[in-house]
């Protein structure tokens, strides 16, 4: 499945009985509650890739790029399969969706990680601990 907004007619054009390209989805839960896992095949992008974070956060195993992975604390083996040599990358995907044990390794330490760093828990931390040094900081020039 390719699942996504924006399609290019390229990848458009590859849909046939085993490649289904679905566009632009409005509820990815109907996604992961029904793939294996998920690619992230991307060549440029800066920050955090929500595509990934989404899929490890439904326990999804990811397989993707360096550039996909960076900046998020991913470590290849451990919650994500990271290549950048295209036969290696299909090799990552097949060893996943046929390794039983490897899927659930990197599916349970992927959750883990979603849940450890990027919750909404963490983020509401975060937000707290920033306002609270932005008051500290307007106390300061107040003085």
């Amino acid at each position: 499945w390719i699942v996504g907004s924006g399609v290019p007619t390229e990848i458009d054009a590859l849909a046939n009985e085993r490649i289904k390209v679905i566009g632009f989805v409005p509820d990815l839960s109907e996604v992961f509650d029904r793939c294996r896992l998920s690619v992230a095949p991307l060549r440029f992008g800066a920050g955090i890739k929500g595509k990934i974070l989404t899929s490890l956060g439904y326990g999804v195993p990811c397989v993707a790029t360096s550039i996909a992975a960076e900046g998020m604390g991913l470590t290849h083996g451990t919650d994500v399969l990271i290549s950048d040599e295209p036969a290696e990358f299909a090799e990552l995907i097949v060893e996943l969706y046929e390794n039983g044990e490897k899927w659930e390794h990197i599916s349970d330490n992927g959750l883990a990680l979603v849940q450890r760093k990027y919750s909404l828990e963490q983020f509401e931390s975060k937000l707290a601990y920033l306002l609270h040094e932005l008051d500290l900081d307007r106390q300061k020039l107040n003085e």
